[in-house]
């Protein structure tokens, strides 16, 4: 039973949602206790948003292997991401008001993109994860700084989930197109849509380069081992490295 909650909150997305908005708070502030609060907030934000998600593509999710099992169907179980929006947004008022902000535009986000089903788009669906996800990390970083100066690490951020997010379209390929979801790979192809990856790889190595962001430089290797897996045609594999770095966020931070 706490294995299917656990899925059913996609712990492990939400967790790693809490890891970039430390890593977003650690970019611009010292180690302090309102880490434990930006981190809470995302995590339980993020939750809210996911498993409201699963609720809404439980057809595609059960092809990709990845349903919620027995906590799947019955209207009860809307109080669960009804819950964790509660937890998340109540924590976040005990941060600056801009950080609640974002928090709440988060939150707003990921409720849209499953109530209307923002997957079915073609690439806007990509951008839209992207940019959205990005804000835990600008939520975690207005804790210590202006929107000016955090707004080139998020777009950085932000990109490098773009790259994350056409991986996982590529990995889920399968499932999606049995489920007729207009992703990259299912409406050009896996040949294609690989070649799209490849572009966006060397470009984002190129942008961190270029903007001389040493705190982002940990990201580098892992964007490299991404490129060598998907022309390996191994996205499970690319995708678990996207996730190691994410990990990795907040450590090379706090140097």
């Amino acid at each position: 039973m706490i294995l299917d909650f656990l899925d059913f909150i996609r712990f492990r997305i939400s967790a790693s949602a809490s890891l970039v908005s430390v890593a977003g708070y650690l970019f611009f502030s010292p180690m302090g206790y309102e880490l434990v609060f930006v981190a809470m907030a995302a995590f339980f934000v993020c939750a809210a948003g996911y498993s409201y998600n699963g609720l809404k593509d439980e057809k595609e999710d059960a092809i990709n292997n990845r349903n919620s099992g027995a906590l799947s169907g019955g209207k009860l179980i809307y109080a669960i991401p009804i819950s964790c929006l509660l937890v998340g947004m109540s924590v976040s008022v005990l941060l600056v008001p801009a950080s609640t902000f974002f928090f709440a535009l988060f939150a707003v986000m990921l409720f849209i993109y499953s109530f209307f089903r923002v997957k079915r788009y073609l690439i806007i669906k990509n951008v839209y994860t992207a940019f959205g996800l990005g804000l835990v990390f600008l939520a975690g970083a207005i804790m210590g700084a202006s929107v000016d100066s955090a707004f080139i690490p998020y777009l950085i951020t932000s990109f490098f989930f773009l790259i994350g997010s056409i991986i996982s379209d590529l990995r889920d390929y399968h499932g999606d197109r049995s489920c007729n979801i207009r992703t990259i790979p299912v409406v050009f192809g896996r040949e294609d849509a690989k070649n799209i990856l490849y572009f966006l790889l060397l470009s984002f190595f190129i942008t961190v380069l270029a903007f001389g962001i040493h705190k982002l430089f940990i990201l580098l290797p892992f964007v490299a081992a991404e490129l060598y897996l998907i022309r390996a045609d191994r996205p499970d594999h690319a995708h678990l490295f996207g996730t190691l770095a994410v990990l990795l966020m907040p450590l090379c931070m706090l140097f």
